[in-house]
């Protein structure tokens, strides 16, 4: 876990010092440049579903149903963990947001006007796959569930992260940012709950 908050740190600070260096860099706009291509009505109504899927209602219907489910199995420690890293991710992302003061790219196929860095959805979508694998994996016995379980993890954030950038509402460093900046918080938000509970019998 240490390895991975450093790692999502480092990809955290890596993007926010090129954009502070360059505030368009080259291959933000070359993304950009490159899926503007492959626009068509049927991607653009697909990717938008799949955002959707991880916008604030869809992260608290899932979060409402995990509190759940963690209550009745009385665990109230892993309900703690989940709950602290969401809120802290949350605020965390809102407060860069409004301190770089990075504007989206013009010609958007959603209507979002709040700043741009790091991307909010990219954020949750890490730390949701990670928390969700953290706090059920050890439940998972069968393998092929697990492996599915497992791909899960990442192909979840790369489709939500794609799907910003595709519909434009971001550049690539704010997805970036985001995945670091959610792989800093989970890892962080673990070894600190794991640490004032390891003689603890409560699992993670």
């Amino acid at each position: 876990m240490k390895v991975l908050s450093f790692l999502g740190l480092l990809l955290f600070v890596s993007m926010y010092l090129i954009i502070s260096n360059d505030p368009l860099p080259y291959f933000d706009k070359r993304t950009a440049e490159i899926l503007f291509q492959y626009h068509s009505t049927f991607f653009d109504q697909l990717f938008i579903i799949v955002t959707y899927l991880n916008n604030v209602e869809s992260v608290l219907i899932i979060s409402i149903i995990v509190s759940i489910y963690l209550i009745n199995k009385k665990r109230f420690k892993a309900l703690l963990f989940y709950l602290f890293t969401i809120v802290t991710a949350t605020i965390s992302t809102y407060f860069f947001k409004i301190y770089i003061m990075r504007n989206r790219p013009d010609n958007r196929l959603l209507d979002i006007n709040s700043y741009a860095f790091p991307s909010w959805h990219a954020t949750l979508s890490v730390v949701l796959s990670l928390l969700v694998f953290i706090i059920f994996n050890e439940y998972i016995k069968n393998s092929r569930v697990k492996k599915f379980f497992i791909s899960f993890i990442f192909i979840w954030p790369l489709l939500i992260g794609f799907s910003r950038v595709y519909l434009n509402v971001h550049w690539l460093s704010d997805v970036l940012a985001g995945w670091g900046l959610g792989l800093f918080i989970v890892s962080t938000s673990t070894l600190f709950f794991k640490y004032f509970n390891e003689n603890s019998t409560i699992k993670f």
